[in-house]
C-alpha cells in the first residue's frame, strides 16, 4: 500500500463487508487513512454489480481508463469486467485454478 501510495495511486476499497466492520478493522491496523474511497455492501449493490466501482470512481474523479481493480476472487474480476476496467487477480489460497479457468491468469501470476 505504501508503494502504491508513494507512486501516486489513489487507493480505494470495494468489499461485500459492512462499512462498520471494515472501518473497525482498518482503524485497528492503522490503515483507515490510506484509502480515498471505501465502498461496501452498505453503499452499493453487491459484486459483481459494478455499483461499488462506479461510486469509487465518482468519489475520486477517476475514469474506467485509469482505474485498476485488484481482487482475490473471480467475483472481483467479474465486477471489474462489468465496469469495463482492467483487473489484476491476486493469488491467495486455492483461488488460482478459478483464475486460470477464467483465462485471466498467466505464468508470471498476473494479467492486467
Amino acid at each position: 500500500l505504501n508503494s502504491l501510495e508513494k507512486d501516486g495511486w489513489l487507493l480505494g476499497i470495494a468489499t461485500g463487508k459492512s462499512t462498520r466492520g471494515l472501518r473497525m478493522t482498518l482503524e485497528e491496523f492503522g490503515l483507515i487513512n490510506k484509502f480515498i474511497t471505501i465502498q461496501t455492501s452498505d453503499t452499493a449493490p453487491g459484486k459483481p454489480n459494478p455499483g461499488m466501482l462506479i461510486n469509487a470512481m465518482s468519489e475520486t474523479g477517476s475514469t474506467s481508463k485509469n482505474t485498476i481493480m485488484i481482487g482475490d476472487t473471480t467475483t472481483d474480476i467479474l465486477t471489474a469486467k462489468n465496469c469495463n476496467i482492467k483487473s489484476i487477480g491476486n493469488k491467495i489460497g486455492n483461488k488460482l485454478p478459478k483464475f486460470q479457468y477464467m483465462g485471466i491468469w498467466k505464468k508470471d501470476g498476473i494479467k492486467v
